[in-house]
């Protein structure tokens, strides 16, 4: 679904606290027919109204005199999200969409072993593209730079630039090496919390690893600390994936 801001012409929401951002508030509003909004608008309206997201909105919205204090990356934006407008408080408002968007996601598909096993596919099938491309672009490069008209090294040059979107989609989504022994009781919000700290390190270029925590405690109810947080995402510079049950 494309992540769209609207016009301010929509400036408050009784449905909602007025502490979830106006961007994410409109584009709740906007989809209200979207088929897949029909379907789970429970969940949205529920999450959008989580009072133990507020501190997570509120941080998200702090500015300073040189802007917002977690102001997204430019090219991560666009890598992640496809656009990435020039004007300061609309980039603000498509990262914070997309956020909440990843939220959804986490709330509606906990990772089980047939999604960890999605994932890696995907992460396979980015990286052949990505390696086919150099390749292609190392063979265009042997060719006559203007045969048939055509600017080949430009060509090549293309390729190339293809491929390194998708190695920096690749490095966005993280790789999971980290194998955690399943018998925690607290395993699933680990995880979601490693995962969230791994997404706003790639948006906003932190881990907000005490805003990671809340939001994991929040989505799947078991408790989990910053300090949990932090140490695994510090020392395993990754995301969290859990082994098999024992029989």
């Amino acid at each position: 679904m494309e992540l769209k801001i609207m016009s301010d012409d929509i400036t408050s929401h009784s449905d909602f606290p007025p502490w979830l951002p106006l961007a994410v508030a409109n584009w709740i509003d906007e989809n209200r027919t979207h088929p897949e909004h029909v379907r789970g608008r429970d969940l949205i309206d529920r999450l959008a109204s989580d009072e133990k997201l507020r501190t997570l909105w509120n941080e998200l919205q702090k500015k300073k005199r040189t802007g917002f204090v977690y102001a997204p990356n430019k090219k991560a934006l666009e890598t992640i999200c496809g656009t990435c407008p020039d004007d300061e408080s609309e980039r603000q408002g498509i990262a914070l969409i997309w956020l909440f968007k990843q939220l959804l996601h986490f709330s509606i598909a906990p990772q089980t072993a047939a999604t960890m096993a999605s994932y890696q596919s995907e992460v396979e099938q980015l990286k052949n593209r990505a390696r086919m491309l150099r390749e292609e672009a190392d063979d265009t490069e042997k060719l006559p730079p203007m045969a048939g008209g055509i600017d080949w090294r430009g060509a090549a040059s293309g390729m190339r630039a293809k491929a390194d979107v998708l190695e920096q989609k690749i490095r966005l989504i993280g790789e999971r090496r980290l194998i955690l022994e399943n018998d925690r009781h607290n395993k699933d919000g680990l995880q979601t919390g490693a995962d969230v700290s791994a997404m706003f390190n790639a948006l906003f270029g932190k881990p907000l690893y005490e805003q990671s925590a809340a939001i994991a405690n929040a989505l799947t109810g078991q408790r989990v600390t910053f300090e949990q947080i932090r140490h695994v995402t510090k020392t395993h510079h990754c995301s969290v994936t859990f082994a098999p049950q024992r029989r």
